[in-house]
């Protein structure tokens, strides 16, 4: 029901072309693909498109945190083994909590981990 006297409303149209413009923002989360699959394949041990990526040239350190942690963290040798095996691999870093990849073997108890990591 209107008020006496108003003859009309505004029209969907009218009230969108007096809306103040946004903005768009678009983020290209392409190059952060394969990165995220590194990190996914190192979590669940899937030492096939772990080497797939590493053949790509794929690798990632994010506040220290590395697929080699995701892959101590859950026990998974073979993975663990793999990622060793690449040029400039630097078992000393640390993440944001101060703790290297071996630290994080340790704390979860994989002595096979421990082991490799080590020697």
């Amino acid at each position: 029901m209107q008020p006496e006297g108003v003859r009309g409303t505004a029209t969907a149209k009218n009230a969108d072309s007096r809306a103040p413009r946004q903005r768009k923002f678009v983020l290209d989360i392409r190059p952060w693909i394969p990165i995220a699959q590194l990190y996914d394949a190192s979590k669940v041990g899937d030492d096939k498109d772990i080497q797939r990526l590493l053949n790509l040239g794929v690798n990632s350190d994010i506040n220290g945190w590395t697929p080699l942690h995701d892959a101590a963290v859950n026990g998974h040798k073979t993975v663990v083994k793999l990622l060793m095996r690449q040029d400039g691999i630097n078992l000393d870093l640390v993440d944001n909590r101060g703790k290297t990849a071996l630290a994080w073997a340790e704390k979860y108890g994989h002595a096979d981990i421990v082991h490799i990591i080590s020697n």
